[in-house]
């Protein structure tokens, strides 16, 4: 959300800051866009590193604020930077309420366990992250000097320029904003006509004063558009920043893990581990459910770093052993720990990652773009049983987007809003067909991203499963599944008597697929139990049903907000041609 803010308020910024260079008033070069490098950090890292992301924009809130005299920003950033302070404060008593739960459950090490932690090698990485202020500062000092040469040359050049009347002779039919100019009198050196890039929009025939140097025939620029080096000096923010940001990023991992290697632990959280014997990383799982819930950088034991491990076979399933251990240390998202276990003590390496989801151990918690997997979600499923004692749940049950989901659609149709806008209004985009085909992708995915969280839904009945998107409406008789299985909090709806073997699948039952899979949380168990008895009485009243599986029994129907968002998008697309060609 703060990501989509940010680019809101700098699309406003921009679309009111926005002023026509001309000889009287000339576009001078701004040594405080620089600040624009702080801007970007925040909208980058807002997500990984909040802390780093909080200080940028309230950096740049204030640079803004004092040097710039641009009235909206002087509003939309101090409010962005307000929000990124308080989405930190959320985040650290959010932390600090993990931190006291996991010491409320700590436990006593066994004594024969106790011993202190292992510090290990830190990864190269970690290295690179320390040396980045030097670096940064280093590449500052180029950039700067680079400046700093550039505008001396400028200073010299002006000192003997001479300013002429120039006409546009052309424009480049494929930018709009490089033009050729022909000068009312020739000066030696110089030539007959002169090719410039400009920052506005000129007419063919239109007179402007142009000043030379026959000394540097390239420095021929507009009276109006003077030569602007400060793109050095934004290149030495944005590395000084980077820098900073990531030196002080692995100092604050080095200080916690000297803190954590000064004593040896006695207590800590009881979990059980998924650990590679020789390999640099955990997993941490519940101790009651096959469940991780976190991953983090782990020191390799020096009794492991020369160890060879066996490379897995192509096409087998990678396994980590589980062990019972516990976790010593800041056991929060962002924390240092360590691992204490019957053979093993080693410290992390790096911060703690929380999972948003709960990842069964047999599902590949070490990859996080392996968002579902239907083969392994089916083998560690089981069906209902026949003296199930859950109380089944009243029927028709709703799945309907969550308050999260609303608040998502809403703010990206406001922002495909706000970029449709800025497409309609900004000089640049009027002409810039590259620019303007960007803008008209974002916005339509804007469109059916936020129509999709806030329409999609999922209806059980006692006789169908209907599942919605923005699009279409999926509906698939009861009478047409076989078996219903569940696997944690999905309840899965099969077309199969050997449901194991099934490879067709979806979560949107459409053609040659054979699984229909419902999230549903707490609920999982009863609505299992009251589809097990719906279905089998469908099956009763539809003899034959199940054989004909769900590609041939599901209905498709178009809902009214599919025209709705065709329209949409047809209108976004016009705007954009509009726009580019006329």
């Amino acid at each position: 959300m703060l990501l989509g803010l940010g680019i809101a308020a700098t699309a406003a910024a921009i679309a009111g800051g926005q002023s026509t260079c001309t000889p009287a008033d000339p576009c001078l070069p701004d040594p405080t866009s620089a600040s624009f490098a702080a801007l970007g950090l925040a909208l980058l890292v807002g997500w990984w590193l909040p802390t780093l992301a909080a200080a940028a924009a309230v950096l740049f809130a204030v640079l803004q604020f004092t040097y710039d005299g641009n009235t909206i920003g002087h509003s939309v950033f101090p409010l962005w930077a307000i929000l990124h302070v308080g989405h930190l404060i959320y985040l650290r008593r959010a932390r600090a309420s993990q931190q006291r739960l996991a010491a409320r459950s700590a436990l006593p090490i066994p004594a024969d366990w106790q011993r202190p932690l292992e510090a290990g090698s830190m990864p190269l990485l970690h290295w690179v992250r320390m040396g980045g202020v030097v670096i940064g500062l280093l590449g500052a000092l180029v950039t700067g000097s680079l400046y700093l040469s550039a505008d001396r040359s400028d200073a010299e050049l002006m000192r003997d320029a001479t300013v002429l009347e120039a006409t546009v002779e052309s424009i480049d039919p494929n930018d709009i904003f490089y033009i050729t100019l022909r000068p009312e009198r020739q000066v030696e050196e110089l030539p007959e006509l002169i090719n410039l890039e400009v920052v506005e929009e000129y007419a063919v025939g239109e007179r402007v004063p142009i000043r030379v140097n026959p000394a540097d025939p390239d420095w021929t620029h507009l009276v109006a558009e003077p030569p602007d080096r400060t793109d050095w000096l934004l290149l030495g923010a944005v590395l000084l920043l980077a820098g900073l940001g990531a030196t002080a990023l692995a100092v604050r991992v080095d200080v916690r893990r000297r803190l954590l290697l000064a004593r040896t632990p006695t207590t800590g959280l009881p979990v059980r581990i998924l650990r590679m014997p020789g390999e640099p990383g955990v997993g941490i799982a519940t101790v009651d459910k096959d469940l991780v819930c976190a991953d983090a950088p782990l020191a390799v034991p020096q009794r492991e770093e020369q160890r060879h491990i066996a490379p897995v076979a192509d096409g087998a399933p990678e396994t980590f052993p589980v062990e019972w251990g516990y976790v010593v240390g800041a056991f929060h998202d962002g924390g240092v720990i360590g691992i204490v276990t019957k053979d093993v003590a080693a410290a992390g390496t790096g911060p703690l990652s929380a999972l948003s989801d709960l990842l069964p151990f047999d599902e590949s918690w070490s990859d996080p773009e392996d968002d579902v997997d239907f083969d392994r979600l089916l083998a560690r499923s089981a069906p209902v049983p026949v003296d199930d004692p859950v109380t089944p749940l009243t029927l028709p049950w709703r799945d309907r987007p969550g308050t999260w989901d609303r608040l998502k659609g809403i703010l990206w149709l406001a922002l495909a809003a706000a970029a449709l806008v800025l497409l309609m209004t900004t000089p640049e985009a009027e002409q810039d067909l590259l620019q303007a085909g960007i803008i008209t992708v974002v916005v339509i995915s804007l469109i059916v991203d936020g129509a999709d969280s806030l329409l999609s839904s999922i209806r059980v009945d006692r006789d169908s499963v209907r599942l919605s998107s923005a699009w279409r409406h999926h509906v698939t008789p009861l009478s047409s599944v076989v078996q219903v299985r569940r696997a944690g909090d999905v309840v899965l709806l099969v077309d199969d008597a050997d449901a194991t073997s099934t490879t067709q699948h979806a979560e949107d039952p459409g053609e040659d697929e054979g699984i229909i899979a419902i999230g549903a949380g707490e609920d999982a168990a009863a609505l299992a139990s009251a589809l097990d008895e719906a279905t089998t009485i469908a099956r009763a009243n539809h003899p034959g049903g199940g054989s004909a599986g769900f590609a041939a029994s599901t209905a498709h129907r178009w809902r009214l907000s599919a025209l709705v968002l065709a329209l949409l998008i047809a209108a976004v697309v016009a705007v954009a041609l509009r726009a580019t060609f006329l």
